[in-house]
Parts: structure tokens; sequence; C-alpha cells
């Protein structure tokens, strides 16, 4: 939307989870609760179809290997001409 989009999975309870825009910066981080569950707010600069990671560490260091994921298409715009 307008406001962001919002990223949300499961990680190891306690992890931190980063969310990282294509150049590998971050754009969102958050903290997996007791039962693993996050949600990441991102703003609505990073765009539609852009390509993210997420990565979760936990509190030994250990980072996973990283998911990727695209953010949602631009709902505002009009399909192709058939």
């Amino acid at each position: 939307s307008t406001d962001g989009y919002t990223v949300t999975g499961t990680a190891e309870a306690g992890s931190k989870v980063e969310i990282k825009d294509s150049t590998g910066a971050v754009i969102g981080t958050a903290i997996a609760d007791g039962s693993g569950n996050y949600s990441v707010s991102l703003p609505a600069s990073v765009g539609p179809n852009a390509n993210i990671t997420a990565t979760a560490t936990d509190a030994a260091g250990n980072v996973s290997v990283p998911t990727a994921g695209k953010t949602p298409a631009d709902a505002d715009t009009p399909a192709p001409d058939a």
C-alpha cells in the first residue's frame, strides 16, 4: 500500500529477523515472539515487486540461510491490453 508493506513469518523464538533490500541494506527488523511469529513493517519507498530477503539470528549468533521474496505488485497498475 502507499503506507508500506508488512512481512510476516516464523523463526526461532526470540531471534532477530532482518529484512534486506536487493542491495543488502536492512530495511526492517523484528524479534520473533515466544511462538516464533514475527511481523516487520517496511516503508512504502521499498516499492512494488521489490526483491527482499529475510534472515533470522538466534541468541548464539547463528544466522539462517536467507529466504527470498518480493513485495506485492502495485495494485493500482492497470493490466496490459490483450
